[in-house]
């Protein structure tokens, strides 16, 4: 007599042990990068195979858990297809295969090979490609009924206090377990506790000067100190920055909603903006938690959504007068905000009057726009931190002094050597760096080069300069470069709808 299995059992057999492999094989891999350790100036991982341990259990955890998940995403499957469970069992299995590509990094390490940012890269990539293969299958059959708009803003607010809520506890943990030091939430602390004692900014940092706007041009922290002399602590400036990184999804909401004409658009931006590595590195921000360049992302969020309420695309579309005029004025608002947070978010706003000047209409707004951008940058790099400080610009010297040590001098050897700038852009550290910052946005920014343009300043002084903490994501350097992303992706799939992106050019 035998003993025979089913073709159902045998296939619902096959598929637990794919996903049994798939969460072994992540198990094992966040192991091995738990024995890794990030030196900071050097932007490395170094892994150290005395410190691996746990790897079995480590397998075993995550197998399990993946397990369950395939369970919960199998049922889910089921009831909104129609289907038996038997006949989701199996796609929703298959859909964790990229994850079998881990494996490679246990016979990689067993060989000699290191765990580095490129294996963390491609982790987060199979990641990201097993949620898309299971949100396919959970909306192939039955797609999600579009939401209205207070079920959208539920979830806008719900998402938003739920980034609070995490970050906040992350933040007062950190400080408390004497995480954070001096740099960077101390400085600041130590100069608004100044201020209330009357020194305006005043800071013991520095060598031959005393004020931290010899430092940067950072108004906008002078905003903190009624709410300072409230709650004098420096917490109060880690959940500040905290609550004004949550309410970043309010302008990516609006921006995405409007520029595509669907709430469910909005949501999905949303969740991207309050997930992505880059806004959750601005606010714990490795060495330094609270920075004044965290402050820039929400007031730039509102100039780019502004922006498309008071402008026209040149299309023949047109704004009405009364509504252009308020959005104008709440524009300017927050360019102005934008600018006071620190100096380096001047560029920004002068390559968005560039874009707005180009690109959209009337274009005397965004010639306004370049003014203001250029004439705050320069007004900041060669009169108010000068006069500070006592000397020129010194964070020039500082970042790019194997290039030059003033502006003139970096503009000449710019031109005299863009074949070795084009090196420095392309160095592992610098790729692996714009590959954290372009693909968790599914690369839609790329449908949007004239958008995407607004950061190359920005993203080029990151990229060339000779300190690799310029070029890390866990740092808090490119701050003002967050809301362009948004902004060139949102753009991106508005083009990508509308069948006007250029890869639909290229292929008509």
């Amino acid at each position: 007599m035998g003993f025979g299995v089913s073709a159902a059992t045998a296939s619902v057999l096959a598929s637990a042990i794919l996903v049994l492999a798939a969460g072994w094989a992540t198990g094992a891999f966040l192991a091995l990068l738990s024995a890794s350790t990030y030196e900071l100036w050097k932007n490395t991982l170094t892994f150290d195979r005395e410190a691996l341990e746990g790897l079995a259990a480590s397998g075993v955890r995550w197998a399990v858990a993946l397990l369950a998940a395939w369970t919960l995403l199998a049922v889910l499957a089921a009831r909104r297809s129609g289907a038996s469970l038997a006949h989701t069992l199996k796609p929703t299995a298959i859909a964790f295969t990229p994850l079998l590509a881990l494996f490679g990094y246990g016979a990689w390490t067993a060989l000699g090979g290191q765990i580095t940012f490129a294996s963390l890269f491609v982790f987060t990539v199979l990641v990201g490609l097993v949620a898309v293969l299971h949100v396919q299958i959970l909306t192939t059959r039955r797609p999600w009924a579009e939401p209205s708009d207070r079920q959208s803003w539920a979830l806008v607010a719900g998402a938003s206090l739920l980034f609070l809520l995490v970050f906040g506890a992350l933040d007062v943990l950190g400080y408390r377990s004497l995480f954070l030091g001096y740099h960077d939430t101390g400085i600041y602390a130590e100069a608004l506790w100044n201020t209330l004692q009357g020194e305006i900014l005043k800071s013991n940092r520095y060598e031959g000067f005393s004020c931290y706007l010899g430092d940067h041009l950072a108004l906008g922290l002078l905003a903190f100190v009624p709410l300072y002399c409230l709650a004098p602590n420096p917490q109060t400036l880690l959940l500040t920055q905290t609550t004004l990184l949550a309410a970043g999804a309010i302008p990516v909401y609006l921006l995405a909603r409007n520029s595509l004409g669907s709430n469910g658009a909005g949501v999905a931006f949303v969740l991207a903006y309050l997930l992505f590595p880059a806004v959750g590195h601005a606010n714990l921000n490795l060495i330094g938690g609270f920075t004044p360049d965290g402050l820039s992302i929400l007031p730039l969020l509102w100039v780019f959504y502004l922006m498309t309420c008071a402008l026209d695309r040149g299309t023949g579309e047109r704004i009405e007068r009364a509504g252009r005029k308020a959005s104008l004025t709440w524009f300017f608002v927050c360019v102005f905000l934008a600018l006071i947070s620190t100096e380096t978010a001047a560029i920004v706003v002068l390559m968005a009057g560039l874009y707005m000047s180009v690109w959209l209409r009337p274009r005397r707004v965004g010639l306004v726009v370049l003014i203001l951008g250029i004439g705050w940058f320069f007004m900041a790099t060669l009169v108010v931190i000068p006069y500070f400080s006592g000397r020129p610009y010194w964070h020039a010297p500082q970042f790019y002094g194997d290039m030059g040590e003033s502006f003139a001098q970096l503009t000449l050897y710019a031109a005299a050597h863009p074949l070795d700038l084009l090196r420095r852009c392309l160095s592992h550290s610098q790729l692996m760096f714009l590959l954290q910052l372009l693909v968790p946005l599914g690369l839609l920014l790329l449908l949007a080069p004239s958008a995407l343009l607004i950061a190359a300043p920005t993203l080029l002084a990151l990229l060339v300069a000779k300190d690799p903490s310029l070029h890390s994501i866990l740092l808090h350097y490119r701050s003002s470069v967050i809301p362009v992303l948004f902004f060139a992706a949102i753009e991106g799939a508005r083009r990508q709808a509308e069948g006007t992106s250029w890869i639909q050019r290229l292929l008509a």
